[in-house]
């Protein structure tokens, strides 16, 4: 977003279903994780929980429990200092050497320590540990930033808030990309910026994997409306058509034989043919294949 004037940054979590939020100082170093045996001595008044993770700073006696207890938290696992709209992050550990199980922001590890983080970014302490979301203040707004569709890595009442909000629907299994605007989701405004046409590519190619699945479980379970309304949607909506005639060779080569196929048919009947499952089948590892192409170009 670049840096914006008189802009801080806040963290905002959900344990237990309620939410959380501190805001550290402007430049001010803070540890996130468990405390050390020091940190323990420190804020013995406090009487700390040694499985608790808590951001903290010693020297300025400042302290916040965050509710979270994690024994696979390291110690001082995170160091966060915000700096305007930005919140530089260290993976630190209890030496400063690096923690157990790594520090993440949105799905990428950090490396080489360090890493920056933006309002609508995640902290995760490690795979599967606490999880924290940056948020801007400016102008006594609250505030993230979305490119595109929801991150799966959202705290769920914030993602939950946002998908319902959204004009697309893509599926409950798949993630909702709200139309660009503003909305409001858990005191948070959530600015939604268009998303770049190949990323927008892929989370339509996303959609169709989800119907195609609905198609072969309809079938297996002898829901066979349900599978065909599917497979109609697929055939039939322009969004999926374009963005599967123009993903390549296989995928587009697939689309167009299934297509034939069955108006070729014309019939309900032609979600159990054989000749239709092999090619949805096929189809779906063609876009599978693509999307995970894309991804490693872009690692």
């Amino acid at each position: 977003m670049g840096q914006e004037v008189d802009c801080r940054i806040a963290l905002t979590w959900w344990v237990k279903g309620e939410q959380r939020t501190m805001t550290p100082e402007e430049g001010v170093s803070y540890y996130l994780g468990r405390m050390t045996h020091e940190d323990l001595k420190t804020y013995k008044d406090m009487n700390p929980n040694p499985l608790g993770v808590y951001i903290y700073n010693p020297q300025r006696g400042a302290v916040v429990d965050t509710g979270y207890t994690s024994p696979t938290t390291s110690r001082r696992h995170a160091l966060i200092t915000p700096r305007g709209c930005a919140l530089e992050v260290v993976d630190h550990g209890s030496r400063g050497t690096g923690s157990r199980n790594g520090t993440y922001i949105g799905s990428k590890k950090l490396h080489a320590s360090q890493g920056e983080a933006r309002p609508g970014d995640t902290i995760r302490l490690g795979a599967t540990g606490p999880q924290f979301i940056v948020v801007g203040i400016h102008g006594g707004r609250r505030f993230i930033t979305l490119d595109g569709g929801v991150p799966t890595d959202l705290p769920q009442p914030l993602a939950m808030s946002i998908r319902s909000t959204s004009t697309v629907k893509l599926g409950e299994e798949a993630v909702v990309t709200p139309t660009p605007g503003r909305y409001k989701a858990e005191g948070v405004e959530v600015i939604v910026r268009d998303v770049n046409p190949e990323v927008r590519g892929i989370l339509v190619l996303q959609r169709v994997q989800v119907h195609i699945n609905r198609i072969l479980t309809g079938v297996k379970e002898r829901n066979i409306d349900d599978a065909y309304d599917n497979l109609m949607l697929i055939l039939d909506k322009d969004e999926f058509r374009e963005a599967l005639t123009s993903a390549g060779e296989g995928i587009s080569k697939t689309y167009n034989e299934l297509s034939m196929y069955v108006k070729m048919m014309n019939t309900r009947a032609a979600v159990t043919d054989d000749q239709v499952q092999r090619l949805l089948k096929r189809l779906d590892k063609y876009i599978e294949d693509h999307i995970n192409t894309r991804a490693l170009a872009k690692a």
